[in-house]
C-alpha cells in the first residue's frame, strides 16, 4: 500500500501528509472527477458510501 500511494504522490495525483497525530492523503479535485466520470451511477454510489465509511470510522 505504501509503495503504490508513495507512487501516485510523485506523480502528483494524491498528496500525503503526517502531523504527528496520523496521517492523511488527499487525492487532487481534478483525479476524483476524473474517476468518477468513469464509473456508472450505481458504482459512484457504492463509492461515496465507502468513503463516507471508512471516513466515519477515521475521524476522532
Amino acid at each position: 500500500m505504501a509503495e503504490m500511494l508513495a507512487e501516485l504522490a510523485s506523480y502528483s495525483m494524491i498528496t500525503l501528509t503526517s502531523d504527528g497525530a496520523g496521517e492523511t492523503v488527499s487525492m487532487h479535485r481534478l483525479v476524483q472527477a476524473v474517476t468518477l466520470a468513469d464509473l456508472a451511477p450505481d458504482q459512484q454510489i457504492a463509492i461515496r458510501e465507502e468513503a463516507g465509511h471508512i471516513a466515519g470510522h477515521r475521524t476522532p
